[in-house]
């Protein structure tokens, strides 16, 4: 593929600028992609490899205040984290189980005081400083009843994290609710300590997608057996 254009995006986020950044899935050459709001490419980086700077499979992605772009590689097992540029900064990460350890992390997300929360596919999720630094470690998994499998997270102004949870095939991946259903959004404090979770329309889904706006409004796209779509969640 040529510099602008991409075969299967797998994330999308934004700076405070509105320029655009698209990761590309695993089957084509991994890189990132910039474009502006309207769609102009800009800039190419991020090659494929296990060296600094490179990436295998970029997936969660997030800005910091300093407009420094952090990405999770669920292959190399690491957070990648780059300047305005697209300047590889540094990077941080090794396999394991052991808290401050990656196995198979995919969603990523900054909150407003620059921390770094990765979640990971099978659980847990963990707080990191912007240096890596782990801080701590919750939502874990817990098969066959309880979560299983953690897609992405986003935060809301005030700090807490929001899982999003895919509940088909395998274990199911959600906490069971008796005769509702399951749990396809779940909802931590700053601490850790699990609030409350809610499940969609489509019950049975696979992968989704979650972001909360500043008005604590939540968005989430999922990918059902019978529909497909956003839904929007506002909080009482």
């Amino acid at each position: 593929r040529r510099p602008g254009e991409i075969s299967s995006p797998r994330e999308v986020t934004s700076d405070v600028e509105g320029r655009i950044f698209v990761s590309d899935s695993k089957g084509d050459r991994p890189r990132l992609q910039v474009f502006t709001h309207e769609g102009e490419f800009l800039q190419i980086f991020a090659e494929k490899g296990r060296l600094p700077g490179m990436l295998l499979r970029a997936h969660g992605m997030d800005h910091d205040s300093s407009r420094n772009l952090y990405v999770v590689d669920v292959d190399n097992m690491r957070v990648n984290v780059y300047d305005q540029h697209g300047v590889s900064l540094r990077d941080w990460g090794t396999e394991g189980l052991l808290p401050g350890q990656f196995n198979a992390s995919h969603g990523l997300y900054v909150d407003r005081s620059d921390d770094v929360i990765v979640s990971g596919y099978y659980g847990p999720t963990q707080k990191f400083n912007s240096f890596g630094d782990f801080v701590i470690t919750f939502a874990h998994g817990d098969p066959p009843d309880g979560p299983s499998y953690f897609h992405s997270v986003s935060g809301d102004k005030w700090g807490n994290a929001y899982l999003s949870v895919r509940n088909q095939e395998g274990y199911d991946g959600a906490i069971q609710r008796g005769d509702e259903g399951y749990y396809s959004i779940m909802k931590y404090n700053n601490n850790g300590d699990f609030i409350c979770g809610w499940s969609y329309t489509a019950k049975d889904h696979t992968e989704s997608e979650v972001v909360v706006d500043d008005d604590g409004i939540v968005y989430c796209i999922f990918n059902g057996v019978d529909k497909a779509g956003v839904e929007t969640f506002i909080q009482e």
